[in-house]
């Protein structure tokens, strides 16, 4: 049962610009059954969340590491609000004893750096090793969004649309068939897919304000492929996708008609880019642009802080031993296969 907390947090989360599904109240109970304790920094004023921040924390034979995705956050990016949200953040985790603490942010959150920056966060590569991501600018009318295009991914989306795809952007009744096609694409890549409640749950938090969309490709009533598509900070990002593994399906190329589509929404929801989500070789096609998402801002704690500080970075830097840390992590359960 979902507590009134919780319902407030996501309610705070949803009217949030940066809000996204990471710092959802469902995705940290979702971690805690992986070994996580999820905890809240928050700021009210009048009695209302104006800010606050989730946070996920793992137990290790060196102490609590804990980490942070996609936040802080407070109400108009007000920077008053986010010292006091930092605040509030660095009594919780003295409170709580952690050793470390990670902050990964989405690359429109520079307010957010700024808050955490003046309260001595720094900016940490290690056990980062960068994220590039193809990006595509929105700011075109369909014909030059579509000009924008590799020429040969052009002719498939035109092809596409001549057998007779047909793109849905999806409601309840539609997220079956984007669950099934998004387990098939789990199933054959290897990684650990949601729940179908959890998108469910997603959909109807973000879904009103739009924010968060389902994209369904049919063909003569057939789903073929699907792609799902969030908001944050005026921004598009790629999320769950899904494509039918049979060799006629894969043949009408729907997943290059899902991507022309999804940028015509977002753009007119707004948005100047799409993120992609990474530089595969197939997003190749639709964007040429890259961006480096921000590096991860990080804080050490306790009395051992600066030997775990040099000891974090020089376990990274060193080959043989990041391998033998990673190895080791694994073999303690420290690196459980979740889903993402």
């Amino acid at each position: 049962m979902v507590s009134e907390l919780d319902q407030e947090w996501d309610a705070f989360l949803a009217a949030n610009r940066h809000g996204y599904h990471e710092q959802t109240a469902m995705y940290g109970r979702i971690r805690t059954g992986y070994g996580f304790e999820c905890e809240r920094a928050v700021v009210r004023q009048g009695g209302i969340i104006v800010g606050g921040v989730q946070v996920l924390a793992q137990s290790t034979p060196l102490g609590k590491f804990a980490r942070i995705f996609a936040g802080p956050l407070a109400a108009g990016d007000e920077p008053g609000i986010l010292a006091r949200v930092v605040s509030e953040l660095e009594q919780l985790v003295k409170s709580k004893s952690y050793v470390s603490l990670r902050i990964d942010t989405l690359p429109t959150q520079q307010a957010a750096r700024d808050a955490l920056s003046a309260a001595g966060f720094r900016e940490s590569d290690a056990w980062f090793g960068g994220k590039l991501s193809l990006v595509a600018p929105l700011d075109y009318t369909d014909d030059e969004l579509l000009a924008s295009i590799d020429r040969k991914t052009r002719n498939y989306i035109r092809g596409a649309e001549r057998a007779g795809v047909v793109i849905r952007v999806g409601d309840d009744a539609d997220l079956e068939d984007f669950y099934n096609l998004y387990l098939m694409t789990a199933a054959h890549q290897g990684f650990e897919p949601f729940a179908r409640d959890y998108i469910k749950y997603i959909a109807s938090l973000l879904g009103p304000a739009g924010r968060f969309r389902l994209f369904v490709a049919y063909h003569e009533g057939e789903p073929v492929a699907a792609k799902s598509n969030m908001i944050a900070g005026g921004r598009s990002y790629a999320s769950w996708v899904g494509m039918h593994r049979g060799e006629k399906q894969r043949k009408l190329r729907a997943t290059e008609l899902l991507h022309y589509t999804v940028m015509r929404w977002a753009r007119d929801q707004g948005c100047d880019l799409y993120d992609l989500g990474g530089t595969e070789a197939q997003k190749k096609k639709v964007a040429r642009d890259t961006i480096d998402w921000p590096v991860p801002m990080r804080k050490f704690y306790g009395p051992f802080r600066y030997v775990m500080r040099h000891g974090m970075h020089l376990g990274w830097s060193i080959p043989w031993a990041h391998r033998k840390i990673n190895s080791a992590a694994w073999r303690m359960g420290l690196l459980p296969r979740m889903p993402w």
